[in-house]
């Protein structure tokens, strides 16, 4: 049961939004993953990132408060659970913090107006906003995908199909954990492209692959012994 508001809990309600704000704009301009490489002072960030020294300075200390990073002076750090995290890779959680950084804004700016009129402004999407929000879902989902997996039996499994399946962090978590499974990743063409980009020339090329088109109206295919 919900515990009804009283006006202490009605402030810090209201204040969440300066806490996830900070945080996705240090992601934003690249302080998370500066101190995911090595520890460092104040000055060498804003150095390294081109940020100005004291406004800076104001935002790694109320990361500290925040708990995202750690502070023996005059070296900041990130949190050990979280330096994995920001490793620049394909796995990396950055894009996700940028995306929820961008959704912050859509998601505020629409809110009114679908509550007066019903209606809920909608664009095209930019290229660059499908491929960024593929490496967001990858970033976010793809420990989540290996800890599922890690409880689905998959004896006699042989090939999958994942709809919506973005970059292909389900099919791989399935593909190494049953070295036996192919997968076959199904989302729209521009995603699909961006996910044979990235396994171009690794293990699981030949095990995943990305078909792209419109799961209502395409032609799924067949014979799948699991389907996410």
């Amino acid at each position: 049961m919900t515990t009804p508001l009283d006006l202490k809990g009605l402030q810090s309600l209201l204040w969440n939004f300066a806490g996830h704000r900070t945080v996705t704009t240090a992601a934003k301009c690249g302080i998370l993953s500066r101190l995911a490489r090595s520890p460092a002072t104040v000055n060498t960030i804003s150095e390294d990132l081109e940020l100005a020294p004291e406004a800076c300075d104001k935002v790694v200390r109320a990361l500290v408060a925040l708990g995202v990073l750690e502070y023996d002076e005059p070296i900041f750090r990130l949190a050990p659970d979280l330096e994995p995290l920001f490793n620049q890779g394909p796995d990396d959680l950055a894009p996700f913090l940028e995306h929820s950084h961008r959704m912050y804004e859509n998601w505020g700016e629409n809110l009114e107006t679908w509550l007066r009129t019903g209606t809920w402004p909608r664009r095209e999407r930019q290229s660059k906003e499908v491929q960024n929000f593929g490496k967001a879902m990858r970033g976010v989902g793809v420990r989540t995908a290996k800890t599922v997996v890690d409880h689905i039996d998959l004896e006699g499994v042989r090939s999958m199909l994942d709809i919506g399946g973005s970059l292909g962090h389900w099919a791989q978590a399935v593909c190494e954990k049953a070295p036996g499974v192919s997968a076959t990743v199904f989302d729209i063409e521009e995603t699909a492209a961006a996910g044979r980009e990235l396994y171009r020339g690794t293990e699981f090329e030949g095990r995943i692959s990305f078909s792209g088109g419109d799961y209502l109206s395409n032609d799924l295919g067949h014979g799948f012994d699991l389907i996410l």
